[in-house]
C-alpha cells in the first residue's frame, strides 16, 4: 500500500512528458504551417506583379491554385489530426483534474505548473485554428482572382480574334477595290496587325512632281470608296522618296523632305474629298530615310519611291482591357 503513491507519482510525470512531446509536435507543425502561408502570400504577390504576358500568367496562376488547393487539403488533414489530439488532451486534461487531489499531497506549486502548461496549450491550438482559417480565406480569394483573371483573358483572346479577323477582312476589301491596277504598282500586307498599301510613285506622281496624275487619283477614288465606311480605322498617309537630291528646287520645296510631305498631303486631300473622314487621317514624310532597299541600285531606288497608307484598327477596348478599365 505504501508504494501506490509512488507509482501514481510516476505516472502523473510520464504523462507530463508524453503531452510535452505532444505539444513540440504541435508547435513545429505551427511553424511549418506559417512558413507555408508565408510563401503562399510571396506566391501570390509576385503572380500580381507579372501583368505582360497575360496567358503565361494565367497558366503559372492555375498551377499555384493547384498548389494551393493541394497544401490547403494537407492543413485540413493535419486541422483534423490536431483537433483529435485536443480531444485527448481534454481527455488527459479530465485524468489530470481526477487526480488533483493526489497531487496536492505532492505541493501545490506543481499542480499549478501544470494547469498552466494545459491552458496555454488548449490557447495556442486555438490560435491555430485562428490562423487556419485566415489561410482558408486567402485561398478562397486567390480562387476569385484567378477565376476572374481567367475571364478576363477569355474576353481578351475574343477581341483579338475579332480584330484578327477584321484586319483580314479590311485587307481583302483594299485588295479588292484595287484589283484592276498592275501589280507591280501597288502591295497590300498585313504587318504587325495593320494593313499597309504601299502605291510606287509612278502610280501616283511625275517625276518630281507633288500633283496626282489621272490613274493615281482613279485608284485613291476607289481606295477612299473602300475605306469611307469603316470609321474605327486610323488612316496614315507616309510619303517616300529615294536617295537622290531634288534636281529643282523651288520657294515651296527645298528637298526631299519637303517633297514627301506635300506628296502625303495630296493624297490626304483627294482621299477626303472622296468620303474618308478627315479625323482619321493625317499625312507624314519620310523623305529618304525609310527606305525598302538601301542598296545603290536603280531598282533599289524606284522600290523606295512610294507611298505607303498604312490602316490601323482601333485598339481601344483592347487597351482599356489590358489598363484594367472595362
Amino acid at each position: 500500500m505504501r508504494k501506490l503513491p509512488v507509482v501514481l507519482l510516476l505516472a502523473g510525470v510520464m504523462a507530463s512528458c508524453v503531452t510535452a512531446r505532444k505539444y513540440d509536435d504541435l508547435m513545429a507543425k505551427k511553424v511549418r504551417l506559417e512558413t507555408e502561408k508565408g510563401e503562399c502570400e510571396q506566391s501570390k504577390t509576385e503572380i500580381q506583379e507579372e501583368l505582360d504576358g497575360l496567358k503565361k500568367d494565367h497558366d503559372k496562376l492555375q498551377g499555384d491554385f493547384e498548389t494551393l488547393q493541394e497544401e490547403f487539403d494537407q492543413v485540413s488533414r493535419v486541422l483534423k489530426r490536431i483537433k483529435l489530439e485536443y480531444n485527448n488532451l481534454e481527455d488527459l486534461h479530465d485524468r489530470l483534474t481526477a487526480k488533483y487531489n493526489e497531487l496536492l499531497k505532492l505541493g501545490n506549486m506543481r499542480t499549478t505548473q501544470l494547469t498552466d502548461d494545459l491552458s496555454g496549450k488548449e490557447q495556442e491550438l486555438r490560435e491555430l485554428e485562428l490562423k487556419l482559417s485566415a489561410q482558408q480565406r486567402d485561398n478562397e480569394k486567390l480562387a476569385d482572382d484567378l477565376k476572374a483573371r481567367e475571364k478576363r483573358v477569355e474576353e481578351l483572346e475574343s477581341i483579338l480574334e475579332e480584330q484578327k479577323k477584321a484586319v483580314t477582312d479590311l485587307k481583302s476589301k483594299v485588295a479588292e477595290a484595287l484589283l484592276g491596277f498592275n501589280e507591280g504598282d501597288l502591295n497590300v500586307e498585313i504587318k504587325e496587325g495593320k494593313v499597309y498599301v504601299s502605291m510606287a510613285s509612278q502610280l501616283l506622281f511625275k517625276s518630281g512632281s507633288i500633283s496626282v496624275d489621272k490613274k493615281g487619283v482613279d485608284a485613291l477614288k476607289k481606295l477612299a470608296n473602300a475605306l469611307s465606311s469603316n470609321k474605327d480605322l486610323t488612316i496614315v498617309v507616309e510619303g517616300h522618296t529615294d536617295d537622290q537630291p531634288m534636281s529643282k528646287k523651288s520657294n515651296y520645296m527645298k528637298d526631299n523632305w519637303d517633297l514627301s510631305v506635300l506628296r502625303a498631303t495630296e493624297i490626304v486631300r483627294i482621299l477626303v474629298e472622296n468620303g474618308v473622314d478627315p479625323k482619321q487621317i493625317q499625312a507624314a514624310g519620310r523623305a529618304e530615310f525609310k527606305p525598302l532597299d538601301d542598296t545603290n541600285s536603280t531598282a533599289a531606288r524606284k522600290k523606295n519611291r512610294r507611298t505607303e497608307i498604312i490602316l490601323s484598327p482601333d485598339l481601344t477596348e483592347i487597351m482599356q482591357m489590358l489598363s484594367g478599365e472595362k
